[in-house]
C-alpha cells in the first residue's frame, strides 16, 4: 500500500471546479475498492485552497493551490499516468517542456496541474518514503522545497 501526496493547481477558467473535479477523479481511479478504515479520512485527505502568484513566469491570472492525499495500491509510474490521464480528460494541453537560453524551463497557464509532491509505502506498521528518479518522474517533487505554498500545503496533510 502507498500513500500519495499530489498537489493541484489551476489559474485558467473556473479554477475551483477544476480542483474539485481532479479530487472526486483522483479519488475514484487511485484509491482501492476494497479498502478496510473506520474513516473515510484515513484514507483520503486535502488541505485548503489558496491563492497563489504564477512562479516561472508572468501572467495576471493567479493559481488556486490544494493539496491531496490519499491510500493507493498503483506503483509511482502508476500514478503519475493516471494523473496525466486526469489533467487530459479535464482539458489540459500539454506541448511539451520548454526552456529558454538560459536552459531554464518556461511556464505557461494550464487548467489543471496535477503534481506529485511524494509517496510513501507501507512496509509492516511503518511508512517509508519514496525516492523516484527517472526522466519523466521525480519524487519527493524537485520543487517541493523551494515552494513555500506547496511545502506548507503538504506540511498540512503530513501531520
Amino acid at each position: 500500500m502507498y500513500r500519495v501526496y499530489i498537489l493541484l493547481g489551476s489559474n485558467l477558467g473556473d479554477r475551483e471546479q477544476y480542483l474539485s473535479d481532479a479530487v472526486m477523479e483522483l479519488m475514484d481511479r487511485l484509491m482501492p475498492d476494497y479498502l478496510e478504515v473506520a474513516s473515510l479520512a484515513e484514507a483520503v485527505n486535502t488541505s485548503e485552497v489558496i491563492e497563489t502568484e504564477p512562479i516561472g513566469f508572468s501572467c495576471p491570472d493567479k493559481f488556486l493551490n490544494q493539496t491531496f492525499c490519499c491510500l493507493t495500491e498503483y506503483e509511482p509510474q502508476q500514478v503519475l499516468e493516471i494523473c496525466q490521464e486526469i489533467e487530459t480528460e479535464l482539458g489540459r494541453v500539454r506541448t511539451g517542456a520548454q526552456y529558454n537560453e538560459k536552459g531554464e524551463r518556461i511556464y505557461q497557464s494550464r487548467c489543471i496541474d496535477i503534481d506529485i509532491l511524494s509517496m510513501e509505502k507501507q512496509n509492516s506498521e511503518k511508512w517509508e518514503a519514496v525516492v523516484v528518479d527517472t526522466p519523466d518522474l521525480t519524487i519527493p517533487h524537485p520543487q517541493l522545497k523551494t515552494r513555500p505554498f506547496a511545502r506548507d500545503l503538504y506540511r498540512v496533510l503530513k501531520k
